[in-house]
């Protein structure tokens, strides 16, 4: 091997080796958000998926099928996070379903706290208030 094949062969090696690490999102075991919408006549959501590592997924219920869409800025993570707990949206426990929907779902560790809700309107305006701040920046390019 020569030195100029050596030298491309270290600079793959390191690159590779930089790459943070993807998480598996079934094998994931840290805090989960999760916000979405759907319903109507298909009843198929859209759930994206945000975990403490700041991965971001996005699931569809209808074609089962979920994508690493990349990842978010660790201080956007870090403030959607803090904004959950700042608002208490954990506490909230919305469920007034309706043809269309909205919801927010928190996991920790199996531990899911789930609010739903179809008119944004009626809704509690801190929960709609958080559900539009986190699908700002999840409709937006990730690294």
């Amino acid at each position: 091997m020569n030195i100029k094949s050596c030298l491309v062969l270290s600079v793959l090696l390191s690159l590779i080796s930089c790459k943070s690490q993807q998480q598996n999102y079934d094998d994931f075991k840290g805090r989960i958000i999760t916000i979405g919408k759907g319903g109507g006549i298909t009843g198929a959501y859209d759930e994206y998926s945000i975990l403490e590592n700041g991965q971001l997924f996005h699931y569809n219920t209808l074609t089962k099928e979920r994508l690493n869409l990349g990842k978010l800025e660790t201080n956007i993570t870090n403030q959607i996070f803090h904004n959950y707990e700042l608002l208490k949206i954990g506490e909230k426990k919305f469920n007034l379903p309706g043809n269309m929907n909205y919801f927010v779902q928190f996991n920790d560790s199996g531990k899911i706290v789930r609010s739903l809700w179809s008119d944004m309107d009626s809704a509690d305006s801190q929960l709609v208030l958080f559900y539009k701040f986190a699908m700002n920046y999840i409709q937006k390019p990730v690294k």
